[in-house]
């Protein structure tokens, strides 16, 4: 696979991954709090609803927010190897492409949306530092390790249960914030929750999230990426196996949530086993279909929308704030599953086609083109 045809097939794969990101964002974070789901995922009556929650559920979630985040650590090998192909030093480089990024989720997370992905991979970005030079081998066995490491301390410490009744206040607080018509309000709480939305990010995220950006670094190293070709038969035991384990893993888990049985202690595993095999298997086997079909009038407009991931990703949290939260149309609460996921599918829609209509006028993203800016100063230019 040639250089521009192996950039582009990430870019494809990448704005697939940005689609499933935006429908479980909207329909778990926008649309309501998302503590409610640690009661359920159902969260709205009816047959059409429950359809839409259990196919989201199965297929979606965690699974396309760990695809992309596979995506990043491949993009973290692939600048470090263009730093050092032009004689810049590659490992201050990333740093300072890591300070942007992180400020980037700083004013996300203040002025939109307290979802936010962006400082956590900012953070991640850092610790991945470290292992610019490893071995394929050494970065497979960390990214292992670190995705393990979560689920077996939880496993060995807990007993997994979570006392639901204590996430009932929060839901109440968080739905009377969102419903605030004053803007400066809804900031001025998002900061009061730094603290403790730091602690989730550091405590609960930032370890797995680092052994997935490894797990990425590994297929670039590897070559699986940069010459898929070569590793069909990798690629095909990735989507069997991975596809496999991880629809086992999660029916076992969805299954149980809907007869309200607790998993106790495999809950932490049995996360891990339905999205990261499952997320590996959606890579390997959009790999397989692009080799195959290198072109086609979709793989263009999905390519252009994972160019320009980050403007996307920060375009929705603004569209879906002023949508959802009280100081714009302040559907908070108001729409049920199957409404808002047609709702995402139209933005996402509407995002293709500008992704594709800007880029045929400019070279990067807007948030793409002051992020290299912010990057490489006055050499962007």
């Amino acid at each position: 696979m040639a250089v521009v045809e192996r950039y582009s097939a990430l870019d494809v794969i990448r704005g697939v991954a940005l689609f499933g990101v935006l429908l479980v964002n909207l329909v778990v974070g926008f649309r309501v709090c998302i503590f409610e789901y640690y009661f359920t995922f159902h969260t709205h009556p009816g047959i059409a609803n429950m359809v839409a929650d259990y196919v989201r559920e199965i297929f979606i979630s965690g699974k396309a927010m760990a695809l992309f985040t596979l995506l990043f650590g491949v993009g973290v090998a692939v600048q470090y190897d263009r730093a050092r192909a032009r004689g810049r030093r590659p490992v201050w480089f990333l740093l300072r492409r890591l300070l942007v990024l992180l400020c980037f989720g700083v004013l996300h997370y203040l002025l939109l949306w307290d979802g936010d992905v962006l400082m956590l991979y900012a953070m991640c970005g850092f610790a991945l530092l470290l292992f610019v030079k490893a071995s394929p081998k050494v970065l497979v066995s960390f990214g292992i390790l670190l995705l393990l490491a979560l689920p077996v301390l939880f496993g060995m410490t807990s007993s997994g249960a979570m006392d639901k009744e204590m996430w009932r206040e929060p839901i109440e607080a968080f739905a009377e914030w969102y419903a605030h018509p004053v803007y400066a309000a809804l900031v001025g709480f998002r900061f009061l929750m730094v603290p403790y939305f730091l602690s989730i990010a550091i405590f609960l995220q930032f370890v797995p999230t680092a052994g997935l950006m490894l797990l990425g670094m590994a297929a670039w190293r590897s070559g699986v990426v940069q010459h898929p070709g070569t590793r069909n038969r990798l690629l095909w035991g990735m989507v069997i196996g991975g596809g496999g384990v991880g629809i086992c893993a999660t029916l076992v888990d969805v299954l149980a949530q809907a007869a309200q049985l607790d998993l106790g202690r495999y809950i932490w595993i049995c996360s891990i086993l339905a999205q990261v095999p499952l997320a590996l298997a959606y890579g390997s086997a959009m790999l397989l279909y692009l080799q195959r079909h290198p072109v086609g009038a979709w793989r263009v407009y999905f390519a252009a929308a994972g160019r320009m991931a980050v403007t996307n990703y920060l375009t929705q949290s603004l569209i879906f704030s002023f949508l959802f939260y009280g100081y714009g149309f302040g559907l908070f609460g108001k729409l049920n599953t199957v409404t808002a996921t047609l709702l995402g599918i139209l933005v996402y829609l509407c995002q293709l086609r500008l992704s594709h209509y800007w880029l045929q006028h400019h070279r990067f993203g807007p948030v793409e083109w002051l992020w290299r800016r912010l990057t490489y100063g006055k050499q962007a230019v």
